[in-house]
């Protein structure tokens, strides 16, 4: 397949931009470039390409969609290239491999380029371009240090970062050899001189080496497991804040419904029914003076009914027998009749004096009750407000304690995790630091022969 119909123009200008910038950074490898003994393969297709999906390393093969083999004379110094399509992403990675088994590294980004752009050299490219994290040379800087890696970028039209060195492995330095069995190396542009009774060997380069990438292994691994420990930690705490507070909340509601419950319906209750019985009282005793006081009026209101009725008889007979003996009868009943009628007015005097005292007293009784209801309630209301404060704030404290308990535990787990992260990549740099003392003791002692 061409490459024309796997890039479109927009990736094909920082691709040249890159090998441009290479080139021109390596100049005495410029004149090797379109010398590369592979470079007539690449036409023969993908099966002498040599392109699969394992040439791009385990952590990008599961991503892979599409894996087919540019073998395009225009391509990028004439090399074949691994086009992978990686969601909507294409990435490309060496179709030859570096020689004798170099692997491309994914290093996380959304574009990344592995390239056999030298016979000599192994190029980790890394576009700042769809990526979507900003840090692509921090990034980058981290991968050309872990692999020994010289760091380089071009910030001509899209900026790219990218290292390149031959023996980018940490546990293959004859990994860009085109013949694993040949001593000299000539064509990786190092100068393979063997040291004559070196104190620093071939192989205990390898070993610090080794021991270098061990030791990263170990910090990465025990800051991972560190981490998970930690956020393990957090989460149980969380969990046990959570329930302390879920514990604290019941509480809190059954004490305010309990003290709810004391207030509105006990209490209430009772004094209501204080007032109502009084009330009831009160209306007893008015209804009492009443009917007293109307049962004396309707007595003396009987007698002058009497005294009318004797006064009317009195003056009928009269009338019938007009002597003297029946008209001073007559008058003597009619005087019994005006004594019997102002009796009858100062009895109805009496009583209503009396009903409006009753009245009065059933109103002030009625008010007495109603105050002293109130005085209950306003009482009782008191209590429930203390009542609820106190439940209130023993339910925040709760809070604050749980809160308190969750940050110590969260923050010992962290110092915790902190602490190990320390303590395994310190001992990555000591090993760090051996290495490239031994290795700098190692060039010195071979640039002395």
């Amino acid at each position: 397949m061409k490459r024309t119909a796997l890039l479109t123009a927009s990736f094909l200008v920082p691709f040249l931009i890159l090998v441009g910038t290479i080139a021109t950074s390596l100049p005495q490898a410029e004149a090797r470039l379109y010398d590369y003994p592979e470079r007539a393969e690449a036409a023969k297709g993908l099966s002498e390409c040599g392109c699969s999906a394992s040439d791009l390393g385990p952590r990008i093969q599961p991503y892979v969609k599409a894996a087919v083999c540019d073998d395009s004379p225009n391509g990028i110094g004439g090399f074949a290239y691994c086009s992978l399509k990686y969601g909507s992403t294409y990435m490309y990675g060496p179709a030859n491999k570096c020689g004798n088994g170099g692997t491309c590294v994914y290093c996380g980004f959304d574009s990344l380029i592995c390239q056999d752009q030298l016979p000599t050299a192994k190029t980790i490219s890394i576009s700042n371009g769809a990526g979507p994290e900003p840090n692509h040379e921090e990034r980058c800087r981290n991968v050309c240090e872990w692999y020994d890696l010289p760091y380089a970028a071009s910030t001509e039209g899209v900026e790219w970062h990218f290292c390149c060195k031959c023996d980018w492995q940490p546990t293959n330095t004859d990994q860009c050899s085109d013949d694993p069995d040949d001593d000299d190396n000539s064509d990786d542009d190092d100068d393979d001189t063997r040291i004559e009774d070196p104190l620093i060997t071939d192989e205990l380069l390898d070993q610090l080496r080794q021991l270098r990438s061990d030791a990263y292994t170990d910090y990465t691994s025990a800051k991972t497991d560190a981490w998970d420990g930690y956020q393990s930690a957090k989460a149980d705490a969380r969990e046990t804040y959570e329930d302390q507070r879920a514990q604290a909340r019941v509480i809190y509601d059954s004490y305010k419904t309990a003290a709810q419950e004391t207030y509105s319906v006990d209490t209430k209750a009772e004094a209501r029914s204080e007032y109502d019985q009084a009330k009831l009282e009160a209306r007893a005793d008015y209804d009492e003076a009443k009917a007293s006081a109307l049962s004396a009026y309707n007595t003396v209101r009987e007698n002058y009914n009497d005294a009318r009725e004797a006064s009317s008889e009195a003056w009928e007979t009269y009338k019938q027998d007009r002597t003297e003996e029946n008209y001073n009868a007559y008058l003597e009943a009619k005087a019994d009749l005006e004594a019997a009628k102002e009796e009858r007015t100062e009895a109805y005097e009496q009583y209503d004096d009396a009903r409006v005292e009753a009245q009065s007293a059933f109103a002030q009784a009625r008010e007495d009750a109603r105050a002293a209801y109130t005085a209950q309630r306003e009482q009782a209301r008191e209590v429930y407000e203390e009542a609820r404060e106190e439940i209130k704030n023993t339910y925040e404290q709760s809070g604050t304690d749980a809160r308190a308990l969750y940050d110590q535990v969260t923050s010992e787990a962290r110092s915790e995790y902190e602490d190990i992260k320390t303590q395994y990549f310190d001992a990555y740099l000591e090993a760090k630091a051996d290495y490239e003392a031994a290795k700098k003791e190692y060039d010195d002692a071979r640039d002395s022969q």
